[in-house]
């Protein structure tokens, strides 16, 4: 498997600390920069388009029956 920083990564967060050499070596030769756990989490955070989470929260409202309907 060719390993590409995105590899890497998906290595890192799934495997924990079961790194190998190789992965190190890919680490040091890399041309990105290293990542926080905060800046994660925010890029995924903002991987959700904002119209998609108030669809869901409504679709959630409606599902579990909070959101008020009126039937004339």
């Amino acid at each position: 498997m060719e390993m590409n920083a995105a590899n890497v990564v998906q290595h890192k967060f799934f495997l924990g600390s079961q790194v190998s050499s190789t992965e190190k070596k890919m680490d040091e030769k890399s041309r990105f920069g290293e990542l926080s756990t905060e800046e994660i989490q925010e890029i995924m955070d903002k991987a959700v388009p904002e119209t998609t989470k108030k669809a869901t929260k409504f679709g959630m409202r409606l599902f579990n029956g909070t959101y008020p309907l009126i039937f004339n």
